[in-house]
């Protein structure tokens, strides 16, 4: 009986191992042609191509290192494009899995997540990341502090602010 444990175990590690080679390899050629189609199509057109690669490369290797990229760059795009619904499912998505990540790159998942929350009216989600990239420290590129500290600054005005009738 131990032998059948130990020879499934060595199957499902050799098929992990395979299953995230294929991942890195089809990342690694979606970025390649997104980079290609830049510069050849519109910008809509590639807001679209790119969209449609990286979730799919989601769909396809959820629990990939990749993937997690993949969410950040899905709720970046999102977030730019003004989509915060989508921006904030792929950020939050991003964010519950980020421990190893570089600090500079969770800061700019978190500013783009706090930007998908102001765009949502949800003030008081987005305070919190924007206070931790204010706070953030020099490991957090300066100009990310500054627009987080702009934002939060702004943010904090709109709470504040008494409601007019018109």
């Amino acid at each position: 009986m131990k032998i059948r444990s130990i020879i499934a175990a060595a199957l499902l590690l050799a098929c992990a191992t395979n299953l995230s080679a294929q991942a890195s390899d089809e990342y690694k050629k979606l970025l390649d042609e997104l980079s290609r189609k830049r510069s050849t199509v519109s910008p809509r057109e590639f807001i679209g191509i790119a969209e449609e690669g990286l979730a799919y490369f989601v769909s396809r290797y959820p629990d990939s290192p990749e993937a997690l990229e993949a969410h950040l760059n899905l709720g970046q795009l999102y977030a730019q494009t003004g989509e915060a619904e989508k921006a904030v499912f792929h950020l939050e998505a991003y964010m519950a899995r980020s421990g190893e990540r570089r600090p500079e790159e969770i800061a700019a998942a978190k500013y783009f997540l706090a930007k998908g929350y102001l765009m949502l009216d949800e003030l008081d989600k987005a305070e919190g990341p924007l206070s931790e990239i204010v706070n953030g420290g020099n490991e957090i590129p300066e100009r990310l502090r500054n627009a987080a500290a702009m934002d939060l600054g702004l943010s904090l005005i709109h709470i504040s602010e008494p409601t007019r009738p018109y």
